[in-house]
């Protein structure tokens, strides 16, 4: 990991992303339908922090790719 890679990564820091961001999705659903894209500086980060948003809603994940809340797109390479 690069040192960027590994401070964008650091527990804490995705402890409180995925905090803010639950609030922040959960008060916007209130006012009307809408989306959400998370981007991460790597996979790895992106894993991390969808881990640390589902410790938090555990209902919002599914195997069901129609069901759940909350799902990890990844492209094939970083290009």
């Amino acid at each position: 990991l690069s040192k960027l890679e590994a401070i964008a990564g650091a527990k804490q820091r995705l402890e409180a992303i995925s905090k803010h961001f639950v609030s922040h999705f959960e008060a916007r659903q209130k006012e009307e339908f809408c989306k959400s894209m998370i981007v991460e500086i790597s996979r790895i980060n992106a894993v991390k922090l969808y881990n640390e948003i589902i410790k938090l809603r555990r209902n919002w994940e599914s195997s069901d790719f129609h069901k759940g809340k909350i799902k990890i797109v990844m492209t094939s390479s970083p290009s």
